[in-house]
Order: structure tokens, then sequence, then C-alpha cells
């Protein structure tokens, strides 16, 4: 965890409390000041939206991202529960997941919202579009919301292809619903760390797909997964020229009491990102991850080279987890089971990331290196 970048940040904030900077008038200061201590508007603090879209057009070298079309939250599942209670219309509206997924997510959409889910299959290049034709398809209107994780895949690992996305966002445009795309791991790639350096950087984030003119694709991220959880901060993009987050701008819901999330948290990072702290940190942590991901690939290779091809695995060129193959006819999956338990190793069952227990499933695992 960034312990001292983010005291540094902190350090700088405070000194930015006590005295103008630079140019800045004293009316200018007392302004500024009153702003970090008051109600955020609701999209959230316009200096932090400011210089993180700075930093994510850098980043990924394009203009696509808007500090007007950016709304600062607390973190990835409070922003999908949001915008799904903000969105609904009907009980019998449907949610669509990816099979596997984020084992979370079913859960906290059934649990706040009480919609039904239905499920698609992910294959190497992500979701796949067919089966999502056939639920539109077979529930028409009924299908109001798809939850994806479109980059390095949790568990998979893998990125929608762009002729996917393309497909996809289409087909909200055409049926009316909302994509929700948790894109936590989109800057976690290992693409110009790994040798020989084959692979490309994943796509743009999803929102940069939308053709709607008011909009269905809400790209959800956060800092949890970069910095560390506790920080509780993450942000959605959407697309400029779309009406997308105007209804968060009303007075409404959450925001009628308390105005926009996380003001304060969102200033001492902004410090983080303005300084440049923010990019060398993420370079450290990709570099540590692309590290811990050699050594257990090699380190399941090497279990392979001495029992057998026990383990199988698609090694991803990014974020946090590695969706790992038993072969049954060389290993009992009680015995793996027990014999991991026994020595401390920590893992979640494939079965735990699909929401219907699909069985094709029952002979993976899922290891983090993150």
């Amino acid at each position: 965890y960034p312990f001292q970048l983010f005291k540094k940040s902190i350090d700088s904030l405070t000194k930015k409390w006590d005295a103008p900077q630079d140019n800045q008038t004293t009316e200018d200061h007392d302004e500024w000041l009153k702003q970090q201590f008051s109600y955020a508007s609701n999209l959230g603090n316009p200096s932090f939206r400011h210089n993180l879209t700075s930093f994510l057009n850098s980043h990924w070298s394009t203009k696509k991202v808007s500090a007007d079309h950016m709304m600062v939250t607390a973190g990835c599942t409070q922003a999908i529960q949001y915008i799904l209670s903000t969105h609904r219309e009907k009980e019998s509206d449907i949610v669509v997941v990816e099979d596997p997924t984020f084992f979370v997510m079913p859960s906290v959409i059934v649990e706040s919202t009480k919609l039904k889910i239905e499920t698609v299959s992910v294959d190497a290049d992500g979701l796949v579009i067919e089966e999502l034709e056939a639920l539109l398809d077979k529930y028409g209107s009924r299908i109001r919301f798809l939850y994806t994780i479109p980059v390095y895949q949790n568990p998979l690992g893998v990125n929608m292809s762009h002729e996917r996305r393309q497909r996809l966002a289409a087909l909200a445009h055409k049926h009316h619903f909302y994509i929700l795309a948790d894109e936590v791991y989109q800057l976690l790639s290992f693409h110009d760390l790994q040798s020989p350096h084959s692979s490309r950087p994943p796509p743009l984030p999803l929102f940069t797909y939308d053709t709607s003119k008011d909009g269905r694709i809400f790209s959800i991220s956060s800092f949890s997964k970069v910095t560390f959880p506790g920080l509780r901060l993450g942000y959605v993009l959407t697309k400029q020229g779309t009406s997308l987050l105007s209804r968060y701008q009303d007075t409404k819901g959450m925001m009628f009491g308390g105005g926009g999330l996380n003001p304060m948290m969102s200033s001492m990072v902004s410090e983080m990102v303005l300084s440049g702290d923010f990019e060398k940190h993420l370079n450290v942590v990709r570099q540590e991850y692309a590290a811990r991901l050699n050594v257990l690939c090699d380190g399941l290779e090497s279990l392979n080279d001495y029992f057998g091809p026990i383990f199988s695995f698609r090694k991803p060129v990014g974020g946090y987890f590695l969706f790992v193959h038993l072969n049954e006819s060389l290993i009992s999956l009680d015995a793996f089971h027990a014999a991991a338990q026994l020595n401390g190793v920590v893992y979640y069952k494939g079965t735990r990331a699909s929401f219907i227990e699909n069985p094709a499933f029952s002979s993976y695992i899922r290891l983090s290196f993150g």
C-alpha cells in the first residue's frame, strides 16, 4: 500500500489549506477552502475530476474522457447499486451477467434490487454476443441492464474484443438497455512488461463505444485495486455529448442530503494524481503484479513437468486473477482441496464464480496474484 505517497499528498493538501498558492488571491483561496469543506457538487470534487481526466487521457492517448461526464463514487459496488436503483423501471426488469463473473456482484444485484438475473457465457474474446441476442429475443424490453467485466475479466482474465464491443454497444442502442462495465482492472495491464512484447494494450474503456445519443454505457472503476481498498473511492465515465449523468445532477436520492461522494478523500487523491506520484505508484504495482503472475505460472508449469499435465490455464496480460483447470484424470479434486487447506493455500472454487453454479467450472480454481 502506498502509505508514504498518500501521506505526502495529505501534507501537500494541508499546506494549500494554510495559505494561497502561486498566483492565487486571498479571495480565491478562501473560496477554494470553503469548497474543500462543503458538500461537493453531485458529480463530485471538480478538481479531482479535472486532474483524473487529464491523467486518463494522457495514459490512454485519447481525448475521450471528460470531467463533465465523470461521476465520483464510493467504489464500484456502490456505483453499480446506485445506477441499478436509479435506472430500474419495473420489478420484472432483468439483469444479464456473465458466467463466470465476479462472485459478489450477482448477490449484490439480487439483494439490493430483487431483479431477476440471466447469464451469458464468456470465451477468449469476452462475452458471447449470440447468447445475449437469444436472451433479447426471448425477453425483449425486460432486459434492462447488462453487467460485464470487459477488461481482464474476473476470473477468466480475458479482454472483450473490439468487434464484440461494437456489437454490444449497437445492441444496447437498439434494445434500450444499460451496460454496466466493471473496468476496475483497466489500468492493470502488463502488455508492455512481458517478454517478448507480443501483446497489445486492452481496448479503450467500453463507454467510448457508446453509439446512443442519450447514452447507454457506464464505465465503472475504482482505486481499490491500484492503491488500497479502504480508500473507497471510484468513478463512473460516460461518453461526451450524452445525457447519461444528467439525472445524477439533480438533488435527489442519496445526493439530496449530502451532495457528491467522498469530497475530502478525492481531494487527497487528486494531489497524488497531480504530482505524478499516482502514475509512479501504478507502474510499481503493474511491475509487482506481473512478476507475481510469472512466478505463479512458472510454479504451476514446474508441477506439470514433475507430475504430468495437472494444471492448464490461459495466462492473462493484466488484471488480478488466474483461472486454472485441474485435470481430474490425474488428481482427485477432493484430495487437492484438502491438501491446499492443510498447507494454507487460499483460493475460490470455480463454481463460486458462477451465479448458476455451473458444473462446467467445478474443476476450476481462481488464484489471485494481486
